[in-house]
């Protein structure tokens, strides 16, 4: 009898952790789709360690403790009131099992499963319109060096002065330093978190879960990821680039280093990194290095490499305007940056900027190319309700290149691959590479009448090309 009531209190506790669980992904992330779901619970175990520890705490509270508290009040409560034997009738397995028919089909709408499970009945859209890099001529003989930092959740509507009362991207305005933005940056299916939006603008491609029901296979790749592709990184190293990732957050976090060392980038460091080179545990956020320390370390890292008569691709990550609250280090701070999450954001364009005015003082911009993109728009934050009444919604983007025209207003993250390179002063025939469209350049290439709306549509439909990029070598 003690036992069956243990398992009834433990099926309720349970339960009500499901329904609390999902609350709590809508409070600290906001729309997440279950190929993004999947992609974290089969890909990070190894990351789990390095998420910030503020956010596992809020988990255990929110979706273990206030759960268990609930359903103590409750069991108590209705044993107080109605009797075990009213309280045992109310528990019989149809009961529970209705309940959890409720949360599942919750689930099944809060992350769009119906449409995950009809990927396979719709057309392949990706094999007709992958463009293999390999397959395309690059002539990067006249190519500069790369400066390519992406920031954190940075997303166009921070610079609406109607919304926040002045333009808090002002300082990296591409009509003040000289450069293009593209007016709409638009983020695509399989590119709304950052691993996802890295790969799928250093590569040209989606970012999906593979195989639903076999992680093993997937997991055994992790030995290299996405073997079959091939991205920005192996093309740059094949034309005598030096490639160099500097990461905030630990690198196995959602196998990020994992990634760029699979792709020609000979050296990636990250927090552990750091914390060796002499960075102490306290100078640091719950994800890792804060922003005005990273750049601090790619601004020496740019006096080493500018130095050398050799070509490099030296990519940054940012980390301190993550959800769901930021990061505001204690040094910016001392400079005056006080007031919340504006102000984080404020802090990290603020020192972003200074890099960008160190390498102008340097007169580097004639052998660098510098990109500065968001990672992906920006998800649930405390300012997220200003953000959403901003309209239209894109990331942030800008080349500082003043020798550039954009050839069309709209691009994607698909784009990037290509946009970058061309860029750099690349020259690709045909303009294309993974399903991406070149968007500068004397190759610059427009997409077909409604392009984009395709690839929303269809990009993550089943694909054996696509899986093959998984689960075959270079």
């Amino acid at each position: 009898m003690r036992c069956s009531r243990f398992f009834m209190f433990l099926a309720l506790w349970l339960l009500c952790s499901l329904f609390f669980l999902l609350y709590w992904i809508d409070k600290n992330f906001g729309i997440v789709t279950f190929d993004q779901l999947l992609f974290h619970l089969k890909m990070e175990a190894a990351g789990v360690v390095d998420v910030d520890p503020k956010l596992v705490r809020n988990f255990l509270r929110g979706v273990v403790f206030w759960p268990l508290v609930i359903v103590i009040a409750c069991w108590g409560g209705a044993y107080w009131l109605a009797g075990e034997n009213r309280v045992r009738r109310l528990m019989r397995t149809r009961n529970f099992i209705f309940a959890l028919g409720a949360w599942l089909l919750i689930f099944a709408h809060q992350f769009g499963f119906a449409s995950y499970l009809t990927q396979p009945l719709k057309e392949d859209f990706f094999s007709p319109n992958y463009i293999d890099p390999r397959s395309v001529s690059i002539d990067m003989s006249n190519g500069r060096s790369l400066l390519l930092i992406y920031v954190e959740s940075l997303e166009s509507a921070y610079s609406d002065k109607n919304i926040f009362g002045k333009d808090l991207l002002s300082p990296l305005s591409v009509e003040r330093r000289g450069g293009l933005s593209f007016k709409r940056l638009e983020q695509m299916p399989g590119a709304s978190w950052t691993i996802a939006s890295v790969v799928s603008s250093q590569c040209g491609l989606p970012l999906k879960s593979m195989m639903l029901f076999d992680g093993n296979k997937q997991g055994q790749n992790l030995a290299s990821y996405l073997p079959g592709a091939q991205c920005l990184g192996d093309v740059l190293k094949a034309h005598g680039y030096r490639n160099i990732f500097l990461n905030g957050p630990d690198l196995s976090f959602s196998g990020m280093g994992l990634f760029f060392s699979s792709h020609g980038y000979g050296e990636t460091i990250g927090r552990a990194e750091w914390l060796e080179r002499g960075y102490s545990r306290e100078d640091m956020n719950g994800w890792g290095l804060y922003d005005r320390d990273l750049f601090k370390e790619t601004r020496l890292a740019l006096d080493g490499l500018m130095a050398k008569n050799t070509p490099f691709n030296l990519t940054v990550l940012t980390i301190d305007a993550h959800g769901p609250e930021g990061f505001l280090s204690e040094s910016c701070v001392r400079s005056g940056f006080v007031g919340g999450f504006e102000s984080v954001l404020e802090c990290s364009v603020h020192d972003l900027a200074s890099l960008l005015d160190y390498i102008d003082k340097k007169g580097w911009r004639d052998r660098l190319t510098v990109v500065v993109v968001g990672d992906h728009l920006a998800m649930k934050n405390p300012v997220s309700d200003k953000l959403e009444k901003s309209g239209y919604r894109s990331v942030f983007n800008a080349i500082y290149q003043s020798d550039l025209n954009p050839s069309r207003e709209v691009v994607n993250n698909f784009d990037l691959f290509p946009t970058v390179l061309a860029s750099m002063g690349a020259r690709i025939n045909g303009g294309r590479l993974g399903l991406g469209f070149a968007g500068v350049g004397p190759d610059a290439e427009n997409p077909p009448e409604n392009w984009q709306d395709e690839l929303k549509e269809k990009v993550l439909n089943n694909s054996s090309m696509y899986d093959s990029l998984w689960f075959s070598g270079k």
